[in-house]
Order: structure tokens, then sequence, then C-alpha cells
């Protein structure tokens, strides 16, 4: 018999049941990179979808940002210091993080300053990431030297050359009085005849002091041998306090001597100064058999 052929309207599909899952759409051809924000949250960047924008445009709209942030003129030029010669590097904001480690360890200054740079470049990209000019790319900082690989002190012989290129007492003064104190460039400057004392078991000053672990400032007991009380004595003058062109000498004037001193007598190297001595003095207190306690209550 002929078969009969349907010619009413189509039934609708069943629902699917709930357990049927349609097929995942393939992902599209997009180099993504899993990226942590610093607050903790992880975004999903997409990096071919990276824009193309003018790196010096975008430097000026961060730094007026920071200047209605009223950010110190000290901070503002710190930035400019670093964003400038890396907008002029890149015209283009690159979006890769090779291009940017290789931009730092191409920089001609030390491995402090090599970070500092990383930081203010990092805070651009996260700043313009908030602002969602670009996406959030997470920079990690590159693996850089010490900041210093030469050694920070002097040894016994070195001390004794700089002390023969000293040209005024007041170089010896220096030199003399923070070899035998191991003091700081501020505590250094604020003896004067009001705080130093003579008494039986020697001279000692109540000096100004601020350690690193406080910015808090505090005073503390600073033990002078008898060379170099004697050297400060004659260095203070009828003045009674340490002096540079008739005023008060500060710690700013004292490592600009010194390092004019230390270029004099060649041996002058980056990183090191004042506190230099400092290492010298626990460093031969050491090696005679101190500990690091006592060496901890001497040095403040």
């Amino acid at each position: 018999p002929a078969r009969r052929i349907r010619t009413g309207p189509i039934a609708p599909a069943p629902p699917p049941s709930p357990t049927h899952r349609p097929a995942a759409a393939p992902a599209p051809a997009l180099a993504r990179a899993r990226v942590a924000r610093p607050g903790g949250s992880v975004r999903i960047a997409a990096q071919s979808l990276f824009p193309e924008i003018q790196t010096r445009p975008l430097v000026d709209q961060f730094l007026q940002d920071k200047a209605d942030l009223n950010r110190s003129a000290k901070t503002t030029k710190g930035y400019q210091w670093a964003l400038y010669p890396f907008a002029a590097a890149f015209p283009i904001l690159p979006s890769g993080k090779a291009e940017i480690v290789q931009y730092i360890r191409g920089l001609a200054v030390s491995p402090g300053t090599m970070r500092t740079a990383f930081k203010d470049i990092r805070t651009l990209y996260y700043w313009a990431a908030d602002r969602q000019i670009i996406p959030l790319i997470h920079l990690v900082r590159p693996d850089l030297p010490a900041n210093r690989a030469h050694p920070t002190f002097w040894s016994q012989e070195q001390i004794h050359h700089v002390l023969k290129s000293c040209q005024t007492l007041w170089e010896r003064c220096m030199v003399i009085g923070l070899t035998q104190t191991g003091a700081r460039r501020e505590e250094f400057c604020s003896i004067d005849q009001s705080n130093l004392h003579h008494d039986e078991g020697g001279t000692w000053a109540l000096v100004d002091s601020k350690g690193t672990s406080s910015n808090e400032a505090r005073q503390r007991v600073l033990y002078i041998p008898s060379v170099a009380a004697t050297h400060l004595v004659m260095a203070m003058g009828d003045k009674g306090y340490l002096h540079a062109h008739h005023a008060r000498m500060t710690p700013k004037e004292m490592e600009k001597d010194m390092r004019a001193l230390l270029k004099r007598a060649g041996v002058w190297k980056l990183g090191v100064g004042c506190h230099s001595f400092r290492h010298s003095y626990k460093g031969e207190f050491m090696q005679n058999g101190g500990t690091d306690r006592l060496a901890e209550f001497l040095l403040g």
C-alpha cells in the first residue's frame, strides 16, 4: 500500500533534560595569560587585545593625576626621572614583560636605582589598568645583583691612607671621629660643648639619634675615645659646635666633604662614605672578640 505523508504542522522538539549540556564553543585563538593583581584578585588579560597607546601622553596624564592628588614635588620629580626616559625608549607602550625587563637591566645605574625605576614603571601600568586604559599585566621584578658588590668597610691600611690625604683639621676630625666612635652622620653633627661630658670613665656625649627601626627622634649615649675627643674639641673652636662656612655642620655637608676627601685619596667607590666607617668600627670590634649584643649597644 502507498505510504501516507503527513502534511500537518511539525511538533516542537522536546525540552532538553536537566543533565544535558551543549558542547562548549571552541576558545578563540587569543594568547591569554592568567594575571594576579596586587590586591589579590585574578583577572584574565588578552595580550593580543593590548591597545597601541603612545607612552608619553600616558605618562603626562599619570603625572597630572598624581599632581591632583597633592603628591609632593619630590615624588613627582622621581616619577619624571624614571618614566620620561622610558617613554623615550618606547614611543608605543610595550605589552611584553621581556621588553621592560631588558630595558631595566640596560640602565647605566646602580641595582638599587634599577629597582626604583621598575617600581615607578609598574605603578604606571597598574594606574592605567585601574582606569581600564590597558589590560592588567602583572610585572614581576627582575633578578638584579646586590646593591653593593664591593665591601662597604675600610681596612686599617685604607684608613691610614685616607688620614694621610687629609688637608684640614676638620677632615682629620671626621675620619678619626667616625672610625673610633662608629657614629652616624646625624649623631656626629649634633655633638657640641653642651652635650660633651668628661668624667673618670672617659668622654661621652648625649647625641640625637634616629635608628633604622623607627623614624622617631631619640637620644643615646655616644662613647668617644680620648683621641677623637681631642680632635672634636679642636674642630669646634670658640663656636662650641662643629661648623662649616660659619654655620652649623649638617649631615649633607659632612657627606659631601667626606666624598671629596675619599676621591682625593683615590679610594672612593659608589655606595661608600661616612657610613662605611660605621661598618669598619663594627668589623674591628667583632675581630677583637666583641659580641653582637654589645656591638648593638655601642652602635645604638
